[in-house]
């Protein structure tokens, strides 16, 4: 939550709810807002990003990407690296569990 002002505020990084939100740099590069979460939305993420590659001329170049899917492979690797390297019995113990 907050604030911004400043020259680039008369670029909005969107529109929300019909009010601009967020800002845009004069040359593009640098892109701000507060809306959390906004890239863990797949079909905003794939046109922010499908965007970015276009100005580059690369398009697709990103494949798929599936936010919920990959945050749950990242946690089960995550999972099966701390029970295979840490005593999970101890912890527990320790825990009163």
């Amino acid at each position: 939550m907050g604030r911004t002002a400043g020259p680039d505020c008369a670029a909005p990084f969107l529109t929300l709810d019909g009010r601009p939100e967020g800002a845009v740099s004069a040359d593009g590069a640098v892109i701000g807002t507060y809306l959390h979460g906004i890239f863990a939305d797949d079909g905003f993420r794939r046109a922010f990003l499908d965007r970015l590659a276009a100005r580059r001329g690369r398009e697709g170049a990103f494949g798929e990407l599936d936010f919920d899917a990959r945050v749950d492979a990242t946690l089960d690797e995550l999972a099966a690296h701390m029970a295979a390297n840490l005593d999970l019995d101890a912890f527990a113990g320790i825990a009163g569990l």
